[in-house]
């Protein structure tokens, strides 16, 4: 699952690279579409209805995808955000600045070794924890209310387009190719289908990567997503 999440994210930045080129789309542009097309919703979404659909082991699934995403969203997609604005050597030198990279490392060596964290720490950081997705909601609905949707409405459905609807055709072709079977197919194909996620915005803010076009993304790619997440649920048998 990790392998497929993260070939799922790479082949969709390798396909807003090829139309970007084709396009004649640089700087922030190209890295507001790639955060807006990457990237997915794959967490306060993507668990909820992996968990709806196929239960608690299809939850679990789940779990392992949305840690993946995650991880890229938060290194990579730092990468893809900065770039558009600086030299990539500066931008590389910005994302190894980021302390989620080491963090991520930190949790797979304290879990190999069932190490604990002391009760002191533990409890601060699980606060912490639960409030993020809140925290990025009120960030996004701000940054809602206050830009709108952006000028370029093609390049917006477009992203969209590739979001919701190419996403989940490549997951599918991937899935079937490195043979993926059951729950782990079912689960990998759902959560390649998800909305933009909220924080591709977060981090296009943070970097002045068009976070208008971003946030547009995240906005419509979420109130379209039934529309897309249904039929693919009923073929998926979920």
């Amino acid at each position: 699952m990790v392998g497929f999440a993260s070939a799922v994210i790479f082949l969709m930045i390798v396909i807003v690279w090829v139309f970007s080129a084709f396009r004649k789309v640089k700087g922030t542009t190209r890295s507001s579409m790639m955060l807006s097309t990457a990237f997915m919703n794959s967490g306060n979404y993507g668990l909820s209805i992996s968990q709806f659909a196929f239960g608690s082991a299809g939850l679990a699934w789940a779990g392992i995808y949305f840690v993946t995403s995650a991880f890229w969203t938060n290194s990579l997609g730092v990468l893809i955000g900065s770039a558009g604005r600086q030299p990539l050597h500066k931008a590389i030198l910005q994302t190894l600045k980021l302390p989620l990279v080491y963090a991520a490392f930190a949790a797979l060596l304290f879990r190999a070794i069932e190490l604990s964290l002391p009760l002191p720490l533990q409890r601060p950081i699980d606060l912490l924890a639960s409030a993020s997705v809140p925290m990025m909601l009120v960030v996004l609905g701000m940054q809602i209310s206050k830009s709108g949707l952006p000028q370029r409405k093609g390049l917006l459905l477009t992203a969209v387009f590739l979001r919701l609807c190419v996403s989940p055709i490549i997951g599918w072709s991937l899935a079937s190719a490195i043979n993926l079977t059951g729950m782990t197919y079912n689960v990998g194909i759902l959560q390649s289908a998800m909305p933009t996620a909220v924080m591709s915005t977060i981090i296009a803010m943070e970097f002045d990567s068009e976070p208008r076009f971003v946030t547009g993304a995240v906005l419509v790619s979420t109130l379209l997503s039934p529309f897309t997440l249904t039929p693919l649920l009923a073929l998926l048998g979920g």
